[in-house]
């Protein structure tokens, strides 16, 4: 994931672009509307420009009078024709008396509004009268104009608020896609890293799980085909001795005059054979209940140098007695280490039995213990002889080692180097600070 101290997040995100596509809505609303406001007044107030519209208006009064002989009194014919004019305020006085206005309360319209009134003499059907008309039809065009900036603001705050957010979304597209891409196509597609935020957070967790995933299948894969070599090498191994103790059994079956001294040879090489397929079987079984993880591992603490001396002293007193010799460095450490003693000791039972079958007595084994940072590094190497016969060609021991090492968060590592042969331990250790 990014630098947390440069993490920004969605909510923060939305909520700042929010507040800039508000503050630019309003600002084009405001600008928008003065503007025009502005151009739409300079206009309104030309005195000539309202002198002819007020005229327009009093002609089309006067025609609309002749045409239908209007007299002064016939107020329902003026109303009608105000009311074509709904944006016109109408004051009609003869001799200083309003006679009629479009506002009961309207005694002198010229008065009212300083002015801004216009008086037009109309002659009626029976009369002339002064007609004050005064043009209200700035009004609509201010509240026209400032809808058409609120309009424009809106679409502003609109547009510029989804560009903002266009990013993320279509970083939640892209993402949705890839991983649809992994889960259908092809799972070594990568996943796009970018960003800061909750989504790039979501981004690297799937790319976490994409490698972890990837690994899985590598080891899944890698485990089968061991499984797999195992097995042909386990079955070649088995194959051998079987088909001995086989001949052995076929000839004791025919018995065809053989004496007793080689009757007694036959069934003393099958039983030999037998307990040979025997310990093969048993490692096999040992080796695939370990790595079926079906083991239950009871840990325990324990003082690492009272129960490494314990183990490791049995074995070396035991090897001793058959004419081996080993160099035991010194180990001045001191802590505890969390073990299942039962499985620990499996691994040092395989690890000295390996040394009983296969070291040469002639050269001392070197044992060393040592701590390294915080794990128990524990070595053991041994010349190879290469004149003992049997071989383990499978080491099936040596890899059901691996398995439980790993169940005990430790590790085991072996290899040869010049007729040599080493093996690591190591475990976690706790030491007393």
């Amino acid at each position: 994931m990014s630098d947390k101290r440069n993490y920004v997040s969605q909510k923060r995100k939305l909520f700042i672009s929010l507040i800039i596509s508000f503050l630019a809505g309003v600002c084009v609303y405001l600008l928008i509307s003065n503007i025009s406001i502005r151009i739409f007044d300079s206009k309104w107030n030309d005195p000539d420009w309202r002198h002819s519209r007020n005229a327009s208006f009093a002609d089309e009064l006067q025609d609309y009078i002749t045409k239908e002989n209007v007299s002064l009194e016939d107020r329902e014919k003026i109303i009608a024709w105000r009311d074509r004019h709904s944006d016109i305020i109408l004051s009609v006085q003869k001799d200083g008396k309003v006679v009629f206005g479009t506002d009961p309360q309207i005694s002198a319209l010229s008065e009212l509004f300083n002015g801004a009134a216009e008086n037009f003499a109309i002659r009626f059907s029976n009369t002339q009268a002064d007609v004050y008309i005064l043009d209200r039809t700035d009004v609509i065009w201010r509240r026209g104009l400032n809808a058409i900036a609120l309009v424009i603001g809106f679409l502003l705050f609109s547009i510029s608020f989804w560009l903002m957010i266009r990013r993320n979304v279509q970083k939640l597209v892209n993402l949705s896609e890839e991983v649809n891409r992994i889960k259908t196509e092809d799972i070594e597609a990568k996943i796009t890293l970018t960003g800061n935020d909750e989504i790039a957070e979501i981004a690297y967790n799937i790319e976490d799980m994409r490698n972890s995933l990837i690994r899985k299948y590598a080891d899944e894969k890698r485990a089968w085909e061991a499984n797999n070599e195992l097995i042909a090498a386990i079955s070649h191994d088995i194959r051998t001795p079987l088909t001995a103790l086989i001949g052995y059994l076929d000839l004791l079956k025919e018995d065809k005059g053989l004496s007793d001294e080689q009757r007694e040879r036959y069934l003393e090489n099958s039983y030999s054979k037998a307990m040979q397929l025997k310990g093969l079987t048993d490692k096999l079984f040992q080796y695939f209940l370990v790595y079926s993880g079906r083991i239950q591992i009871e840990k325990k603490e324990y003082d690492a140098t009272l129960l490494l001396d314990q183990i490791i002293g049995e074995h070396m007193a035991y090897l001793e007695s058959f004419g081996y010799q080993f160099e035991l460095e010194p180990f001045e450490g001191n802590g505890t280490i969390f073990v299942d003693t039962t499985y620990l000791m499996r691994v040092f039972d395989n690890i000295f039995s390996n040394i009983h079958k296969y070291a040469s007595p002639d050269e001392s084994i070197r044992v060393s213990r040592n701590i390294s940072g915080a794990m128990l590094v524990i070595g053991f190497e041994n010349r190879i002889c290469h004149s003992k016969i049997g071989s383990e060609s499978t080491k099936i021991g040596l890899k059901t080692c691996e398995t439980i090492m790993d169940l005990l968060s430790g590790s085991f590592q072996y290899r040869t180097d010049n007729d040599h042969f080493t093996v690591i331990v190591k475990l976690p250790i706790k030491t007393e600070e």
